[in-house]
């Protein structure tokens, strides 16, 4: 919530936080970074299921409210005006879509998936779209990209590319995030290869597979979608399985 209340008033905590990929050589943000984008995406995931745990979402408007809440998340995260990031609000937008087909699908089918990404990826172009066309030069940094790959061609996208993967590429063998990443994918290899009787107790609880499974789809999608993604992907991951460690160490010791 404080993020969210954060971006509507102007984003003056977020451009003050000391939280950055590089808070020793001062590296700031505009809008939202991927830091907070990342712990955003996966407190709101981790909250509707919560929330849902403790009624299930049979209603019509309690399915829709769920999708609501995800789906919002990522285009507040995606508009120019707030968070300004279009990177990280596509990675929400996969992680929020894939959690709201288990809200209306049991068993969500390929299918299905396919649809939903598709979805979103239609509603992020259209977002793109209207920028461009109603503030043209003064358009975000995405739309001022693909304004010059219209004007220079294929080569600016080339250039952005190899920028972003040489950062991410730096980050990824400098950065603490990448151990908090690696600790996370290392906990969750535990429990689904060892299967300890505390971590299969606290999968049981009803959509926190759910949530986990959307978290770390999403922390892959932010880790390929952005130049500084392992710490957005940490910070999704960080909310996901440690919610997931946190209800593991509140489960009784199984008998022996």
């Amino acid at each position: 919530a404080a993020p969210v209340y954060d971006l509507l008033r102007g984003a003056g905590m977020l451009q003050w936080s000391p939280l950055s990929y590089s808070a020793a050589a001062g590296a700031r943000f505009y809008g939202i970074g991927n830091e907070y984008a990342g712990a955003l995406l996966g407190a709101a995931l981790i909250a509707v299921a919560s929330l849902s745990s403790r009624r299930e979402l049979s209603s019509w408007g309690e399915r829709l409210l769920g999708s609501a809440v995800l789906l919002g998340t990522a285009a507040l995260v995606g508009h120019p005006r707030f968070g300004a990031n279009l990177g990280m609000a596509l990675a929400g937008a996969i992680a929020g879509a894939v959690f709201a087909l288990y809200l209306w699908r049991e068993r969500p089918t390929w299918g299905d998936a396919l649809g939903a990404l598709a979805l979103a990826g239609l509603i992020v172009s259209a977002a793109v779209a209207v920028d461009i066309g109603a503030r043209g030069a003064e358009a975000s940094h995405v739309g001022r990209f693909i304004s010059s790959v219209r004007s220079e061609g294929w080569p600016a996208l080339g250039q952005v590319m190899v920028r972003k993967w040489t950062m991410n590429w730096m980050l990824l063998r400098a950065s603490l995030w990448t151990d908090v990443a690696i600790a996370a994918l290392g906990c969750l290899a535990v429990w689904l290869l060892a299967r300890p009787g505390r971590a299969l107790a606290a999968m049981g609880r009803p959509w926190l597979m759910q949530a986990l499974t959307a978290s770390v789809l999403g922390a892959v999608a932010s880790w390929v979608l952005n130049d500084s993604g392992i710490i957005a992907a940490a910070m999704v991951l960080l909310y996901g399985v440690g919610s997931l460690a946190y209800l593991g160490l509140g489960e009784p010791q199984p008998a022996a």
